[in-house]
C-alpha cells in the first residue's frame, strides 16, 4: 500500500479515537466521496485522490511533511495532542469537532 494512503488511514483513525471523526460517511461527503470509496481508501484497494487528500489536511491541521515523508508531527506545528478530550463531542457537526481539536491542539 502507498506510504501516503497509510499515513491517511493512520490520521483518519486516530481521528476516530479522539472522537474528532464521528462517522465516515460525513467524512466521506466531506470530501467529496461515496461511502463505499472511501471504505476501499480505507482497507488499501483504492488510493485516495490528491484533492481529497488536500482538503483533508486542511479540514484537520495534517502536517503535509508527515503526510510525505512519515517525520515529525501529523498535525501542522504541533509536537503533541492531548488524546483524552475533557468532553465528549459526539453531537458535534464536523466544523464544530475541527474547531475543537484546534482547540486541544492549541493552534487557534
Amino acid at each position: 500500500m502507498d506510504n501516503i494512503n497509510s499515513k491517511f488511514i493512520k490520521a483518519v483513525e486516530f481521528l476516530e479515537k479522539i472522537n474528532v471523526i464521528i462517522s465516515r460517511k460525513e467524512l466521506a461527503e466531506k470530501l467529496n466521496y461515496k461511502p463505499s470509496t472511501l471504505t476501499d481508501i480505507m482497507k488499501g484497494r483504492s488510493a485516495i485522490n490528491s484533492v481529497a487528500l488536500q482538503n483533508f489536511c486542511k479540514m484537520f491541521n495534517i502536517n503535509l511533511y508527515w503526510l510525505f515523508y512519515g517525520e515529525g508531527s501529523m498535525f501542522s506545528d504541533l509536537s503533541e495532542i492531548d488524546e483524552t478530550p475533557e468532553t465528549p463531542i459526539k453531537e458535534l457537526n464536523i466544523e464544530q469537532r475541527v474547531e475543537k481539536l484546534e482547540t486541544l491542539l492549541n493552534v487557534r
